[in-house]
């Protein structure tokens, strides 16, 4: 699921990220479903591709790393990931915070 999700905030199609890594688009759907295991050595030409550290991918499975907590909103749509992508492109912290308020507003959310 992270895979897809990466590979989908970066805006390629399973064909790109295959013809990324050397393997057919077949394989990534197989990672991507959960249908076929992957090697750290493919993780690792993943996260390359991806342009992603190695540790996006990795879970936290036994809470031994210290991390931001993880948010489970179910799978983003297209429109969702492109708008996280492009909000982490943003190096203003204050026009952040006033984005942000902004989307409180009008969203109907109490400031907070």
């Amino acid at each position: 699921m992270r895979i897809r999700s990466a590979r989908l905030s970066k805006g390629l199609s399973q064909m790109k990220l295959a013809e990324r890594i050397g393997i057919s688009y077949q394989q990534i759907q197989k990672y991507e479903n959960g249908k076929s295991q992957l090697t750290l050595k493919r993780l690792s030409q993943i996260s390359e591709a991806l342009n992603l550290p190695l540790s996006y991918f990795i879970g936290d499975s036994n809470g031994l790393t210290v991390s931001e907590p993880e948010i489970t909103y179910g799978e983003l749509n297209r429109d969702e990931l492109k708008l996280i992508d492009l909000l982490r492109k943003i190096n203003n912290k204050k026009f952040i915070q006033l984005l942000i308020d902004a989307v409180k507003l009008l969203s109907g959310l109490k400031q907070g």
